[in-house]
């Protein structure tokens, strides 16, 4: 892989000087042109629309209040999450609720605040009853979350997605998922179904992909609504669109990901219910890179093995090796086979091999488009975990996060 000029050089510099490495650095530059994109591509294609902001990805304060001021919503799968997301700003009803373990507590908190609530399983359903019936609501919206085996068998064999799918939500080919929207319409409590949602899988560089769950999700509400006269408000595709990131993989535009799903509701439901998309990795990863020093330099079988003092603990869900990287200031000099490991003890750690330039103590290496699930899923293995340096539009530099320190690995243990 070969290396490149910095557009943040002269900012990265200012980082490296005044938090030291390594040290996470976010663009708002970067991320607010992710969702323009996005949204732009929304609007122009299918006005009645909304992206709801996936908080698993990143979890950084900043980066969720941006998404806020710009008015996306807020999805959630757990009950800490939907709490960061009303401390953040985000109010109960613009916060998506998903995932397969809702407690009690917590469905009573969505209830309260107007939150959409997607349904994952019938137990869940049983606990909803319950605290819908003891509140003495009247008039209760929900989403149910569907699955697909025809879906799920294609992303296991042509994509080659590990995972089992059809472990989230009802399945659409079993008929279990008719037989729940059917029970719940037939039983007219004050519970309705008003919206179905799916999630196929993450990073699916096809819009074909998208256009072909669109289109089952949406027949199928199409389907609920003649028979159950549910009324369809709104289709909520889910997220996994991949980060528009410069990558060697061709990969779909964000107006393809539109239009193929845009068209495929449309063909099934002419009302046009909203669209709901919940991205991001689209959104954050490009915007993030992690700045790290070359701590040594050795020379193995012809290739020079730089050590740098990040871990894969600091990047636990980065993209297969290669891992793309930059040099940031590189020597003059011909190219040499290069392998870079991490400053951990593990001899699997191993971020990849590159063409580069003779390195040696010092140089700076910056690992690129790291902002998806690096920080919300970094450990403090062997390391406390690093500060996250913040570049405005004017290109100021502030701290969105402090630097971990050996003190906070123990904090909350009890002797």
């Amino acid at each position: 892989m070969k290396h490149q000029v910095h557009k943040f050089a002269k900012e990265y510099r200012t980082i490296v000087e005044t938090f030291g490495t390594p040290v996470y650095a976010a663009s708002e530059t970067d991320l607010d042109e992710q969702y323009k994109k996005l949204h732009t591509a929304l609007v122009q294609r299918y006005p009645n629309s909304r992206i709801a902001y996936s908080f698993k990805t990143n979890y950084l304060s900043r980066v969720c209040d941006m998404w806020n001021k710009r008015g996306a919503a807020a999805e959630v799968v757990s009950g800490a999450e939907y709490t960061l997301a009303r401390n953040i700003g985000f109010p109960g009803n613009e916060i998506i609720f998903n995932g397969p373990l809702k407690t009690e507590d917590e469905l009573r908190v969505a209830l309260i605040e107007g939150a959409t609530i997607h349904v994952d399983n019938r137990e869940e359903y049983r606990r909803l009853e319950q605290l819908v019936q003891s509140a003495g609501l009247r008039d209760v919206s929900i989403g149910v979350r569907l699955n697909s085996s025809a879906i799920a068998d294609r992303l296991r064999g042509q994509y080659r997605k590990p995972g089992l799918f059809e472990r989230f939500g009802f399945n659409i080919e079993s008929g279990d998922a008719a037989t729940f929207c059917t029970e719940v319409a037939r039983a007219k409590g004050p519970i309705r179904i008003c919206g179905f949602h799916t999630h196929i899988a993450t990073d699916i560089r096809d819009d074909a992909m998208y256009g072909n769950a669109a289109h089952l999700i949406a027949a199928f509400a199409a389907r609920m609504a003649r028979e159950n006269d549910i009324h369809v408000l709104y289709i909520d595709m889910g997220g996994g669109l991949p980060a528009d990131a410069g990558s060697d993989v061709e990969i779909s535009t964000a107006e393809a990901y539109v239009h193929a799903i845009a068209s495929a509701v449309e063909a099934n439901l002419p009302d046009r219910p909203r669209i709901i998309l919940e991205p991001g990795r689209y959104l954050v990863s490009r915007g993030f890179e992690l700045i790290s020093r070359v701590v040594s330099v050795k020379q193995s079988r012809g290739e020079q093995i730089v050590t740098v003092d990040a871990t894969e603990a600091m990047l636990p869900s980065y993209q297969p090796m290669p891992r793309p990287l930059r040099v940031l200031e590189a020597k003059d000099g011909g190219a040499v086979a290069t392998v870079f490991v991490g400053a951990s003890c593990m001899a699997i750690e191993v971020f990849g091999r590159y063409q580069l330039p003779v390195l040696s103590e010092g140089d700076v290496i910056v690992f690129e488009n790291v902002g998806a699930y690096s920080l919300s899923r970094a450990s403090q293995f062997i390391y406390p975990r690093p500060a996250i340096a913040w570049i405005d539009t004017a290109g100021s530099v502030s701290v969105a996060r402090h630097a971990e320190t050996a003190t906070d690995l123990t904090r909350l243990d009890v002797r």
